[in-house]
């Protein structure tokens, strides 16, 4: 899908969250009413730097870190 694809059916569901994959990078957005996380990829990353990535909700906070290293990459505050 595009991302005006995406932003057509989160808008028409009213969605807070959208997640999606298949891309293999990272993605975590606020467009309009809604935040769009794509976790990346825990084996088989397209990033740039390589870095294979996971997503965690918790607590109205969503982080994705570098599986290898822990590391928060990028985060959002709900």
């Amino acid at each position: 899908m595009t991302d005006a694809e995406k932003d057509a059916m989160a808008s028409h569901l009213k969605a807070d969250l959208f997640i999606s994959g298949h891309i293999h990078t990272t993605v975590l957005e606020k467009r309009g009413n809604t935040v769009f996380l794509n976790p990346g990829s825990s084996a088989l990353s397209k990033r740039e730097d390589g870095r294979n990535t996971f997503a965690v909700l918790q607590d109205g906070e969503i982080r994705i870190y570098d599986i290898d290293t822990d590391e928060v990459l990028m985060q959002y505050k709900m």
